[in-house]
């Protein structure tokens, strides 16, 4: 199982925005939330994430670690990664320099008070950049990689898009999925 959701309640103030909320995802699995405006979805979503704080329920990821309680740079040192709805990239820097910011907890470990999850990738042949993270983006997007040193701020919306969603993770949450969608 890599997330399990059990009898999560979150609120805002007095109010009760989520109630004994359970789902489980297994590894493999695309898992949508469909609902009304107000209905809780990005609740669920930033709480996953660690930017809101149950009042009650668990959260377990990867079947054994309870993530509840830890903050959100921890969450996504271990791999969860929450992107909102809405193009955000770092404008000003290249779309190579995002891609390292992105990654920079996968590189650094430490930074989070987290062990890495992963041994790294491997490449049969020359890799496209000297860091094996960006290299494997740009394999898989490749207009990105004739970007590389683009300001990020100047790519079209579906390759800010693209930029936005690339850092390697094991679980990502979305809002709006419609908006989401790129194309490969």
């Amino acid at each position: 199982m890599l997330l399990k959701v059990s009898n999560l309640a979150v609120s805002y103030g007095a109010i009760e925005a989520l109630h004994d909320v359970s789902l489980q995802i297994d590894p493999g699995e695309i898992v949508c939330l469909i609902g009304s405006n107000g209905a809780g979805k990005t609740t669920l979503l930033r709480t996953i994430s660690g930017l809101l704080r149950p009042t009650r329920g668990e959260l377990l990821f990867n079947g054994e670690t309870d993530i509840h309680e830890l903050p959100a740079h921890e969450i996504v040192a271990l791999g969860i990664s929450h992107c909102p709805e809405g193009r955000q990239v770092f404008a000003n820097m290249t779309v190579r320099e995002n891609l390292l910011l992105g990654g920079y907890l996968r590189r650094h470990p430490h930074r989070a008070g987290r062990p890495s999850q992963e041994a790294g990738l491997q490449y049969e042949s020359q890799p496209l950049d000297p860091d094996p993270d960006v290299s494997d983006v740009f394999s898989r997007f490749p207009v990105l990689g004739e970007r590389r040193s683009q300001k990020a701020g100047t790519l079209s919306g579906g390759e800010k898009r693209r930029l936005s969603v690339v850092p390697m993770r094991y679980l990502y949450t979305f809002e709006v999925p419609s908006v989401q969608r790129v194309p490969p």
